[in-house]
């Protein structure tokens, strides 16, 4: 019995990928534009589902997901949604553990997107707040005339520079 049971798992882990596969085939070489929505409807298979198993079978095409038969559609999406980069190296779940995606849950991998999806945010924040600072350089200029027109009297060099480069 156990031996079937696992038969029927790879089985259906297996048909996830061949599912995907042809669906996308069918949308992308079979119909007119506009016609795959009535098309699913004619074989019950839900929009969304349909586009999370296209998603999977893109993402995954001869990866060690397409015989996993311990992942399920949810989990398999949320890791076909990350950057390809993030699917193969542990990440912190938060409790001090470090897990890879293929062995998280679909709660940590929702968790993890959000929170890969911040540190995206705050880079390209930052960068964009360095853009701003590099087009804000000093004008050299200024300085220049300032140090000309005081070279006599260095003092008063000190002084302006100081104020030049604290603003």
């Amino acid at each position: 019995m156990t031996a079937e049971i696992n038969a029927y798992q790879r089985v259906a882990g297996e048909a996830i990928f061949e599912i995907g596969r042809r669906l996308k085939h069918v949308k992308e070489n079979d119909l007119a534009h506009g016609e795959f929505s009535k098309w699913l409807e004619s074989v019950r298979i839900d929009r969304t589902l349909a586009t999370r198993l296209m998603k999977i079978a893109s993402e995954f095409t001869d990866s060690k997901y397409a015989t996993s038969h311990n992942i399920g559609i949810e989990a398999l999406y949320q890791i076909a949604t990350l950057p390809p980069e993030q699917r193969e190296v542990e990440h912190d779940i938060g409790d001090g553990t470090t897990k890879k995606p293929e062995d998280m849950t679909v709660r940590e991998l929702r968790e993890l997107k959000r929170q890969l999806k911040a540190e995206r945010s705050e880079r390209e924040r930052l960068e964009k707040e360095n853009e701003k600072l590099a087009e804000k350089e000093p004008d050299h200029s200024a300085f220049l005339f300032t140090l000309d027109s005081t070279h006599l009297r260095g003092y008063h060099f000190k002084y302006y520079a100081h104020i030049l480069i604290a603003n």
